[in-house]
């Protein structure tokens, strides 16, 4: 798991985030999702260049922890996080 410190331009999108989820108990609202994708090679790739810790060098769901694989359909919100679709739809 992708730990950030606080002070980071990626905490305060994490802490967006958790604000945008916060609000009510409908994380389908148009303006918080931005895209609904299909995972493929190129996104994780993409996201591998983008992880410092390379040791952990995981590309997974921050609600269920499960690596993302090609294949997995996925919902990119306004604060560039992904979730998988049934995660976010159950969180």
């Amino acid at each position: 798991m992708q730990v950030y410190k606080e002070n980071t331009p990626e905490f305060e999108q994490l802490k967006k985030c958790k604000e945008i989820f916060n609000e009510d108990s409908s994380y389908e609202k148009d303006e918080d999702v931005v895209d609904y994708l299909e995972i493929n090679q190129n996104i994780i790739d993409e996201n591998n260049k983008n992880i410092e810790d390379i040791e952990e060098n995981k590309f997974e769901c921050s609600i269920c922890l499960e690596e993302y694989k090609i294949g997995d359909k996925a919902k990119k919100t306004s604060c560039q996080h992904l979730f998988h679709v049934a995660c976010i739809r159950n969180w």
